[in-house]
């Protein structure tokens, strides 16, 4: 669907849901919203459970019974969309339209009565080659009646490469890949999910860290990959193609990789199993009071203790961001001083965003004004009684401080630096072909960093 409601392509499994059930749910939860993002996840209308995600204007909007799984259902949406975003190199609502009938094809093969059947990009690409040239070219000539398109190729030619495919050991990776850059890159990517209180109080501290992995190497490579420092790590999730997993204060992965990009783990680190986690490289120290019809705000940035050693070299905090969530009631807003950077102000969410950039020696500061919309007047509880004299008074309504306060959310990108010490020791490919090239890049990244009211 599209943010307007439109239904783009549709596919059912099972039970049939009547289109006045979708505009239905359209109406009671999406149309009172100020904004589309504004939607639950989940949400349970007419005795069903629907889901959804956004992604570049687009809606996947999935619907399950009311004792199903909206996890399940959730998952499924978030693999639908990775499939799509690979195959048409972008999803948007234009290329959906473009390539409706590959679309289609690929929910067929991906799903199975509603349950993801075949999810690895090889082999959907087995089935349902990419809309390129050279495949439109290739789906002209193989067809065996005089070089016309007719009917479905791409179908036709499913069975028998399906029956290819079953003696494949590995679905993910064929064994004739080639590729003339040779190579394989790790990217250890670690988001902070910090919560601080108005007084500095560090409330929530976790670390969620994942090593996407871009594999460009030839044939059918057998890998052993150990990281050390793993005894700060919590909770761990791998891809399907970790064979094996040796864990004696390390871990020793070996795995055949997919071809292309994908994430090989997924890990957690929490204050509990990691007692030492180091503080934040740089501060951010926001401040915002409130008076009947408006208030002011100031907030500096900048890095502790100079600048921030990584593991090799001084590194910089970068593409520093500071959003500062106004009360819904900010009319105007103005800013007096801005000494590093950009801002911008979004009146409908009431929302100022300063764009600090790279952060290195000096610190930077930001102050303005807002205004905010009049409290609504109401009258006293009760009028006073009856003075001696017969005359009757009534209390005046007084201005108030609101009572709302103001939060602050923080992102930023900090390379070749790894807050939970987990990295990347050796690399081994046991079956090499030639001389191929083997690259690892570290990134701490904000994930839920939030300063709460002030």
């Amino acid at each position: 669907m599209n943010e307007h409601g439109d239904v783009i392509i549709k596919i059912q499994f099972l039970e049939k849901i009547s289109r006045t059930t979708l505009e239905n749910f359209w109406n009671v939860h999406v149309i009172p919203l100020r904004f589309i993002e504004e939607l639950p996840s989940v949400v349970l209308f007419d005795n069903l459970i629907f889901t959804h995600i956004q992604l570049n204007g687009v809606i996947l909007l999935g619907t399950c019974c009311q004792d199903g799984s909206a996890l399940i259902s959730l998952e499924i949406l978030s693999i639908i969309s990775k499939v799509l975003n690979i195959y048409l190199k972008g999803l948007s609502e234009a290329t959906l339209r473009d390539n409706f009938s590959l679309v289609y094809q690929l929910l067929q093969e991906l799903l199975d009565y509603g349950y993801p059947f075949l999810t690895e990009i090889f082999a959907l690409e087995e089935l349902v080659p990419r809309p390129t040239l050279e495949n439109k070219v290739l789906s002209i000539l193989e067809n065996p009646i005089f070089g016309k398109v007719v009917g479905n190729t791409t179908a036709n030619a499913n069975s028998r490469v399906w029956r290819s495919l079953q003696p494949c050991r590995r679905p993910w990776r064929g064994p004739t890949t080639k590729h003339t850059a040779n190579e394989i890159l790790f990217d250890v990517i670690e988001r902070l999910d910090y919560i601080i209180d108005a007084e500095g109080h560090l409330i929530k501290t976790s670390v969620r860290g994942s090593i996407e992995v871009n594999c460009r190497l030839n044939g059918v490579p057998d890998i052993q990959l150990r990281l050390v420092n793993a005894d700060t790590v919590d909770d761990a999730g791998f891809h399907r193609c970790v064979q094996h997993l040796k864990r004696r204060g390390d871990y020793t992965l070996s795995f055949v990789p997919p071809d292309g990009k994908f994430t090989m783990m997924e890990y957690t680190c929490r204050p509990q199993s990691a007692p030492a986690l180091p503080a934040l490289p740089f501060y951010v120290t926001p401040q915002v009071s409130f008076h009947s019809t408006g208030g002011r705000f100031s907030c500096m940035v900048g890095l502790r203790g100079g600048r921030v050693h990584g593991r090799d070299q001084e590194k910089e905090v970068q593409d520093l961001k500071v959003v500062v969530i106004l009360p819904p009631r900010t009319t105007a807003l103005t800013v007096t001083n801005c000494t590093m950077g950009s801002t911008s102000f979004e009146r409908p969410r009431s929302v100022l965003t300063w764009s600090v950039g790279n952060v290195r020696r000096h610190s930077a500061s930001l102050q303005g004004e807002f205004n905010l919309e009049p409290l609504p007047m109401y009258p006293e509880q009760e009028q006073l009684e009856s003075l001696k004299d017969g005359t009757r008074r009534e209390n005046e309504p007084r201005d108030r401080i609101p009572s709302v306060g103001a939060n602050v959310l923080i992102s930023f990108h900090i390379p070749n630096y790894s807050v939970s010490g987990l990295c990347v020791e050796s690399v081994h490919i046991l079956n090499e072909i030639g001389k191929p090239y083997k690259g690892v890049k570290y990134m701490t990244e904000g994930g839920s960093f939030l300063i709460r009211g002030f």
